[in-house]
């Protein structure tokens, strides 16, 4: 995984892949385990465009959370469905490493999972 230091994030655009690895850098500095969503993969578009992120303590919640990603345009306030466009992901990326159908997952693992969507 590239290391790339918030200042140079600030002097560089944010491509898909920049976002991805940073996400995946927040989440894996976590120390703590993360909410994860029930049946996410039921969910309908109504869900996920009315679910925000905030007021969870989510993977999404920490990316909605971070100055960086708010300055690029992603509101401390998003939807799941806004921080999903924000990412260029979908339901289904989303679904595997926020959803509990899995039984539990940490922190170390959804980052990897973050990681591997940026390629």
């Amino acid at each position: 995984m590239e290391h790339v230091e918030v200042k140079e994030l600030g002097t560089q655009a944010l491509d898909r892949k920049g976002k991805l690895l940073r996400w995946s850098s927040l989440v894996r500095a976590s120390h703590n385990r993360f909410r994860l969503f029930d049946m996410l993969e039921t969910w309908s578009e109504y869900d996920l465009q009315n679910t925000k992120c905030t007021g969870q303590y989510s993977a999404l919640c920490i990316a909605a959370q971070d100055p960086v990603f708010n300055a690029a345009g992603l509101s401390p306030d998003a939807s799941i469905r806004d921080a999903m466009n924000f990412f260029d992901i979908d339901q289904e990326q989303l679904h595997m490493f926020s959803c509990n159908c899995g039984g539990a997952i940490g922190p170390k693992e959804q980052a990897s999972c973050i990681a591997e969507l940026a390629g």
